[in-house]
């Protein structure tokens, strides 16, 4: 089976185009609930915190040359 390129997305029509699924009502919830997307950032945040910390633990660190 050949596949076809499209010079432009506008050449595709609506019977060539993939299914998109529709979100469950879970998902609408989820993206549009203010305080769970506070949470999810705050909780991201923290976790990219810890994993920059844990990677800066082993580093030995710079001697301050220059401060008086």
């Amino acid at each position: 089976m050949a596949t076809r390129t499209y010079a432009h997305p506008s050449d595709v029509t609506a019977s060539q185009a993939f299914q998109v699924a529709k979100p469950t009502a879970w998902t609408v919830f989820t993206r549009t609930f203010l305080p769970w997307q506070l949470w999810r950032f705050a909780w991201i945040n923290l976790k990219m915190f810890e994993i920059i910390r844990e990677s800066h633990r082993d580093r030995p660190r710079k001697d301050r040359q220059g401060d008086v």
